[in-house]
This record gives structure tokens, C-alpha cells and sequence, in this order.
């Protein structure tokens, strides 16, 4: 799968942000936990329970500075 990688402003923070080649648009859950102040794994748990969550799970390798890292996006 090809990505876009793009940090996006929300709420005066910054997240980040991937585009795939077929256009949908998801976040890092893990960052977005951290901005939360959520335990990762336990959102991890409630994402993949919830129907309608679970659905727009997506798990992918996304480049990073120390190469590329499998990564749950939502």
C-alpha cells in the first residue's frame, strides 16, 4: 500500500495523518493516544470490539526515521 504521510493540526496538536493510494484518509492510533492520554493498549482492545470501529481499522507499515514501522491506523 502506498502512503502520504502528513502532520495535521487538530485541536492546536499536531497528529499524524495517512492518506493511502485509495485515497482514504486515517490517523496513528498510537499518537493519538498519547495526545489523549489514553493507554494504547486498552483503546487497542476497545477499537477491535466496537462494530463500527473495527471496520475502519487498517494495519500498515509506514516509514519512519529508524525505517519502516507496522503501525494501527484508524
Amino acid at each position: 500500500m502506498e502512503i502520504v504521510k502528513k502532520e495535521v493540526e487538530f485541536n492546536g496538536v499536531n497528529l499524524t495523518g495517512i492518506k493511502t493510494q485509495d485515497g482514504k484518509i486515517y490517523i496513528v492510533v498510537k499518537t493519538f493516544c498519547e495526545i489523549m492520554g489514553l493507554n494504547l493498549s486498552g483503546q487497542l482492545q476497545r477499537i477491535k470490539r466496537d462494530e463500527v470501529l473495527s471496520e475502519g481499522v487498517c494495519i500498515t507499515h509506514i516509514p519512519t526515521e529508524s525505517g519502516k514501522q507496522e503501525t494501527t491506523l484508524l
